[in-house]
């Protein structure tokens, strides 16, 4: 299965291109400018890795949490392409995706998005089990979830490092985190997590998942 994936929830956007393996792959941290450069990134990674369009299988592509903006193009963007080509696509939550980052790690991975208002979107995995799952939780619930563990815990993604005084403060040694170019999600982190999610459903079946309301619904409810 040859898989295009996207990634355009947060402020660096991605695509790779993956088969069995990872063929290809671009990404830019320069911004929200995801409406000028995704497509422009598709065509440029299809066209250095000799890949038609006719020959992609599927796609997939980071479905929530992140920036409501960047997760509106990365979908709209996907769903049009699976449209035109008559493909399924893969809604991969962006956590699932991120936790990739720490494949391998011997012990605990916690994919970590700073949420602001005191709030991460984070989870905790153990391999692939869930030991927390998936939502917009204040900061001290996740590190009192990580601290009966007695295993070490791996933390990436950009609130790891908005936050991370406060978790080495509260784990020690036991919090590791990832290098700062890690904490970039990888279009290839979506790629393979979609493979093993193994969810591709018509393109009018995916779905956001934001896991909260955005600001502007805040401001205008009084909340």
């Amino acid at each position: 299965m040859k898989i295009l994936a996207l990634d355009a929830s947060a402020k660096s956007c991605a695509a790779a291109l993956y088969e069995e393996k990872l063929l290809g792959e671009m990404y830019l941290d320069l911004g929200l400018t995801h409406s000028e450069k995704l497509l422009p990134m598709i065509d440029a990674l299809l066209e250095v890795t000799d890949t038609e369009k006719a020959s992609l299988s599927a796609l997939a592509v980071t479905a929530g949490p992140g920036s409501f903006t960047g997760l509106r193009i990365g979908m709209a963007t996907a769903q049009g392409l699976c449209r035109a080509l008559s493909i399924p696509i893969a809604p991969v939550p962006t956590l699932l995706a991120l936790k990739e980052g720490g494949s391998g790690f011997p012990g605990v991975v916690c994919p970590m998005m700073d949420a602001r208002r005191g709030e991460v979107y984070t989870a905790l995995y153990r391999g692939e089990e869930a030991l927390l799952p998936g939502g917009p939780r204040p900061l001290t619930e996740l590190l009192s979830a990580a601290e009966i563990l007695s295993s070490p815990v791996f933390f990436l993604g950009d609130g790891a490092a908005v936050h991370r005084e406060a978790i080495a403060s509260a784990l020690g040694d036991r919090a590791v985190f990832a290098a700062a170019e890690r904490n970039l999600l990888r279009a290839s982190w979506v790629a393979v997590a979609a493979v093993k999610q193994g969810r591709f459903v018509p393109e009018a079946q995916a779905s956001i998942d934001y896991m909260r309301v955005s600001q502007a619904e805040r401001l205008r409810h009084g909340t």
